[in-house]
C-alpha cells in the first residue's frame, strides 16, 4: 500500500502535536479548538460571507522570551491540526431573479460550493498582560472533500474552462484571542488564500453575466478563499489566572491645624 506524501505529513504533524506536550510538559501547552467559519470565494461572482462551516481541531504552543532568564514569556510559536469547512453559497438572490434572460432558460440560480480541508496553521503570537494575544502566520491546507452545485445541478466533470479546485492550498492568517475564564479563550481569525484555488472562465449566457456586472465580454477570474472564524480554545498545561485587580487603600492622612 502506497501512502500519499501529504497524508504522511499530516500523520507526522498529529504525532508532533499530541506528543510534544508529553515530551516536555514544562514548555509546551496543548490546545483544544472548536468554532465556526463564515466564508466566501473571491472571484466567483457570488457576494457575501454566507457559507457556514466547521472549524475544529487541536494544537500545541511553545512560549518563549527573546531575553534570557526572563520569568515572563509573552511570545509564542504554535502549530495546529484543523478540520476546516470553506466554500460559497447563494440561493435565489433578488438580483438574479430580476434578470429577464433567465426566463429564456427556465433557470433558478443556486450556487453552493463545499470545500473541506485538513489545515495545518503555523503561527507566531504575542500575549499582553496574560489576557490578550495577537498572532500572524501561514496555513497549509489539503482538500479532502469537494462538492459544487451550480444552477441546481451538481458538477461532476471539470474542464479547462471550469477546472477543479486545487488539492493543496496556502493561506495567510491573522489571529486575535482574549481570555474569558481561566484557561478558556475566545478567538477571531481571518484567513485568505495566497495562491488562487483555481482560475475559472466565465462565458456570457445571453447577456446574463453582462446584466449583473456590466461586462460585455467573457473573462477569466482567479478564485481565492476568504474566511472569517469565531472559535473557543481551551489551553492545557497553562497556569490558571488567579490575578485580581488590587484596590488601593486610602492613604492615612493626618491634618494638623
Amino acid at each position: 500500500m502506497v501512502i500519499n506524501k501529504h497524508y504522511f505529513a499530516l500523520i507526522i504533524s498529529c504525532l508532533c502535536i499530541f506528543g510534544m506536550n508529553t515530551l516536555s510538559a514544562q514548555i509546551f501547552k496543548g490546545e483544544l479548538i472548536a468554532g465556526a467559519n463564515l466564508t466566501q470565494v473571491d472571484g466567483d461572482r457570488v457576494i457575501g460571507f454566507k457559507k457556514v462551516g466547521v472549524h475544529a481541531g487541536a494544537g500545541v504552543m511553545w512560549n518563549f522570551n527573546f531575553k534570557r532568564n526572563s520569568e515572563t514569556k509573552p511570545f509564542g510559536l504554535s502549530m495546529e491540526i484543523l478540520y476546516n469547512q470553506r466554500g460559497a453559497r447563494e440561493k435565489n438572490a433578488d438580483q438574479y431573479k430580476k434578470d429577464t434572460s433567465l426566463s429564456l432558460y427556465g433557470v433558478k440560480f443556486r450556487y453552493h460550493l463545499f470545500t473541506d480541508y485538513v489545515s495545518v496553521p503555523i503561527m507566531f503570537s504575542y500575549t499582553y498582560l496574560n489576557r490578550f494575544s495577537i498572532g500572524v502566520g501561514l496555513s497549509y491546507s489539503r482538500l479532502v472533500r469537494l462538492k459544487e452545485i451550480e444552477v441546481d445541478v451538481e458538477r461532476t466533470n471539470y474542464t479547462d474552462t471550469v477546472p477543479t479546485i486545487a488539492k493543496n492550498g496556502l493561506e495567510f492568517l491573522l489571529d486575535i484571542r482574549v481570555r474569558i475564564w481561566q484557561q478558556l479563550k475566545i478567538g477571531f481569525r481571518y484567513e485568505y488564500s495566497i495562491p488562487a484555488i483555481r482560475e475559472r472562465y466565465f462565458p456570457q449566457i445571453n447577456g446574463y453575466w453582462a446584466t449583473l456586472t456590466g461586462n460585455q465580454s467573457d473573462e477569466k477570474r482567479q478564485q481565492r478563499h476568504n474566511s472569517l472564524c469565531l472559535y473557543l480554545v481551551y489551553m492545557f498545561n497553562e497556569k490558571k489566572d488567579n490575578s485580581k485587580i488590587e484596590r488601593k487603600k486610602p492613604e492615612d492622612r493626618r491634618y494638623y491645624y
